[in-house]
């Protein structure tokens, strides 16, 4: 059914909802809306100011209902400027970078760029679960040499068991072990390995 005004020429309604007035005469539509403050969404933002758009009382409001693709955390931090200090994995590099701002030193990486990444509350959950290929990631990620695992593996380059530590830090120690190398608890398991 229709309401009586829509069908008649040059009737006019008026309805006013959160500011905004709708005011139809003749067959022409005009909207006028009025501005209000509060979190609205702005790009793969969400941003304080008057807007006409759906207003929230929060950046984490807004963000939920409006950008939730992205880490509720992470769209909060980029809607106000203040860094999650939680952790992101850049696989490329085979660390973990902390959102906090890079001049701070390492494991601080800034902001990711990509905003659909995973954040986590510790540097190494986000090792564990984003780089596990990499047994180095928490110390390279802290920009300290890599310590090794203190196992031993087998040193190709000398066809020689040897532990996973920096090579002269200790007796026996050949280098750090790189990801692909085996690891073994004994020196006899690993020498088992070269026969």
């Amino acid at each position: 059914w229709v309401y009586d005004s829509a069908c008649v020429y040059g009737a006019t309604t008026t309805t006013s909802t959160t500011g905004a007035t709708t005011t139809s005469t003749s067959g022409t539509t005009s909207t006028t809306q009025a501005t209000a403050t509060g979190w609205y969404v702005d790009g793969d933002m969400c941003t304080l100011g008057q807007s006409t758009q759906t207003l929230y009382t929060s950046a984490t409001a807004c963000c939920t209902n409006q950008l939730s693709w992205m880490s509720n955390e992470l769209c909060v931090s980029i809607s106000t400027g203040v860094s999650t200090n939680m952790f992101y994995a850049d696989q490329i590099a085979s660390v973990c970078k902390q959102d906090c701002p890079a001049g701070n030193g390492l494991p601080c990486g800034g902001s990711p760029s990509d905003l659909s990444l995973t954040l986590y509350s510790s540097l190494a959950s986000c090792c564990t679960t984003k780089i596990p290929w990499e047994p180095s990631c928490v110390d390279k990620s802290n920009g300290n040499e890599p310590q090794g695992t203190g196992k031993y593996y087998v040193n190709w380059s000398y066809g020689k068991c040897a532990l996973d530590c920096p090579e002269g830090s200790a007796a026996g120690c050949g280098g750090v072990a790189s990801s692909w190398d085996a690891k073994h608890d004994t020196q006899a398991a690993c020498c088992s390995a070269i026969s």
